[in-house]
């Protein structure tokens, strides 16, 4: 784990300064994680102290066991981990205590901006 942060931290390093005001998290590891937290009622923001409620959780047994127990693949379980950290790195970065879960993920977003501006959705609006 501590490669792992050292090594996120050296790419946070690079990212662009800002004074966020809300993170929003899409993709595997963050659709997964509100199942860690609260299986029967995923939340749909995850703040500091759930996320290390998180962490401890999948630190408290194997992989395999924690799979049938969230009823999650094998590979998804042994990736949260890691993106626990990542998240908890974002956070702190940003100086922020929640990440909200978006469900519709990236590639839902592109459509939609393709949608509204066309052929030039890719390009930042001016």
């Amino acid at each position: 784990m501590e490669r792992l942060r050292a090594a996120a931290v050296a790419e946070l390093g690079k990212a662009p300064e800002s004074e966020a005001e809300k993170l929003v998290v899409t993709g595997g590891t963050a659709t997964s994680l509100p199942v860690v937290v609260a299986r029967h009622n995923p939340p749909d923001v995850l703040t500091t102290h759930a996320l290390l409620a998180a962490e401890e959780r999948l630190d408290s047994a194997p992989a395999e066991t924690l799979a049938a127990e969230f009823e999650l693949p094998i590979q998804r379980v042994r990736a949260l981990r890691a993106g626990v950290e990542i998240l908890l790195l974002l956070l702190d970065f940003y100086g922020l205590h929640s990440l909200h879960v978006s469900h519709e993920g990236l590639r839902h977003g592109m459509l939609l901006a393709w949608v509204e501006r066309g052929d030039d959705w890719w390009r930042a609006e001016r």
